[in-house]
């Protein structure tokens, strides 16, 4: 009999575990593997111990070994499932993810040969199979008694830099040789590192870790963990490399010697609020804190640039012996700056080239000062294209000034015909000394001249005679002459 929490031997009818105190029947959730499953024919599986979003990790046991060991199960949530009370295979939710679920377990595989190659190397935790069962995939590794950094400083408070660094020296050498091989891990954070009883750190979790050649940069995923992640791990297409690593391994430190989980790199690009350690009263060296906040540069070509270089200035430091930093000539911060200055450009030239105009202010929102400068007012400006800012001054109306002449002619015409009136009338009062006549005469006269069309004279009981123009058979033209001579004959006498 064994307990499934912690694999060890029992008697049988043991009710709780002398070693770990729990109950040894306890049971796994639907969705996992139920206790006492049997792999390969030679693993024994026991209580889940860890879940994350690609996968279960649980304790087992190696009964051709007769040791205790952890199998990792690929498992991404959200898109698998399982009722082990019906089957132990992995189902997908929907049929269409195959394709996705495919390719991960492809990633949980290589993760198992990228372990199993460096299995051998201290701080680096030891892969023992991987097999593929139950429709998705599986590695066996040494089992880790202890607790990840995280957990550890929570309980136990922090780390001195000095004890901190000389730990994490083996895993930096494991790394190193990874680097060398061209692989980066890219998850390197408190919760990936084992603190073990024995006093010794192991780094495990290498789901992220990916070749860094230059033909997979260009298809580089986006895998990181805010605090720990540096700025090129924010794009596929970051320049990542073993300076990528060196960031994770001193934001872990940062972390351990001062509880405090460094600012997203992200953040840091447009205000780095890092503080150093000892303004956080770490307990940590000048010099240690040199070689920690160059490891925490945010561009990396400002960073240390290897494995090999930190461990060499970490080991300097530890010995109080004087060490350099290395910069690099070429530095990708200045490219990258060059691209978005050159960038800028063309975009200033293609705003410059287009027809599109910017939201101005309406004349009630400016106002001039003293030296002619434009005073903006805090109001919201108003949407639209406002093509008339700023103010000019009134432009004259074209309408209404052709409106303005048009009733200056027509006064003009009216007081000129009024004159003729009463000229009219004057005259040929004097001929027949009747008012009333005359005045007949002389509106149907001017009506006949400003016409051009002849008329007789008015008929009354006492017959008064006008003299006209004869017009007798004359063309229009003629006629209209006439009357225009005679009407001026008139206005003369």
């Amino acid at each position: 009999m064994r307990c499934y929490n912690c694999m060890k031997e029992l008697k049988n009818g043991t009710k709780f575990c002398p070693y770990c105190g729990k109950k040894p029947d306890a049971e796994n959730p639907a969705h996992q593997l139920p206790i006492g499953t049997e792999l390969h024919n030679k693993y024994i599986v026991g209580s889940s111990i860890g879940e994350g979003g690609f996968g279960i990790t649980y304790i087992g046991y190696d009964k051709t070994l007769d040791i205790r060991i952890a199998v990792k199960e690929f498992f991404p949530s959200g898109y698998a499932n399982r009722n082990n009370t019906v089957s132990k295979n992995v189902t997908l939710n929907k049929s269409n993810l195959s394709e996705y679920f495919n390719h991960g377990k492809e990633s949980f595989m290589r993760e198992a040969k990228n372990i199993a190659t460096f299995s051998s190397e201290d701080g680096i935790v030891d892969v023992r199979d991987y097999f593929t069962e139950n429709e998705t995939a599986y590695i066996v590794m040494e089992y880790l008694d202890g607790e990840n950094l995280g957990n550890y400083i929570g309980k136990h408070g922090n780390f001195s830099a000095e004890k901190i660094f000389s730990l994490l020296l083996p895993i930096m050498r494991s790394l190193d040789k990874m680097h060398r091989e061209g692989i980066i891990h890219r998850d390197i954070s408190p919760d990936n590192i084992m603190y073990l009883k024995t006093g010794e750190l192991k780094l495990m979790d290498f789901g992220s870790a990916r070749y860094f050649s230059s033909a997979e940069q260009k298809t580089m995923s986006i895998m990181l963990k805010p605090g720990y992640a540096p700025y090129e791990q924010y794009s596929a297409n970051g320049h990542q490399g073993p300076w990528t690593d060196v960031y994770g391994i001193c934001a872990t430190i940062y972390k351990c010697i001062t509880n405090v989980t460094p600012p997203d790199s992200l953040d840091r690009c447009q205000n780095d609020t890092l503080k150093k350690p000892s303004d956080l009263g770490a307990d940590i060296t000048e010099e240690l804190e040199n070689v920690l906040m160059y490891g925490l540069a945010i561009y990396h070509d400002n960073r240390c640039q290897s494995m090999t270089d930190l461990i060499e200035i970490t080991e300097k430091a530890l010995n109080n012996e004087p060490f350099t930093f290395i910069h690099s000539e070429n530095t990708e911060m200045q490219k990258t700056i060059d691209r978005i200055k050159a960038a800028d450009e063309r975009y200033k030239t293609m705003f410059a080239a287009s027809d599109y105009s910017p939201p101005r202010p309406t004349p009630n929102q400016w106002q001039h000062n003293n030296q002619q400068q434009l005073m903006f007012s805090q109001q919201p400006l108003p949407q639209g294209n406002w093509n008339n800012y700023p103010p000019q001054p009134p432009q004259p109306n074209n309408k209404s000034n052709t409106a303005l002449i048009a009733v200056l002619i027509s006064l003009a015409a009216l007081v000129i015909a009024a004159a003729v009136i009463v000229i009219v009338f004057l005259l040929n009062n004097n001929d027949s000394g009747n008012t009333n006549q005359g005045t007949e005469a002389a509106v149907e006269a001017t009506a006949s001249a400003e016409s051009g069309v002849p008329t007789s004279a008015p008929t009354t009981s006492e017959s008064t005679t006008v003299k006209v123009a004869d017009v007798t058979g004359k063309k229009l033209a003629e006629a209209k002459k006439a009357l225009e001579r005679r009407q001026r004959n008139a206005l003369c006498f």
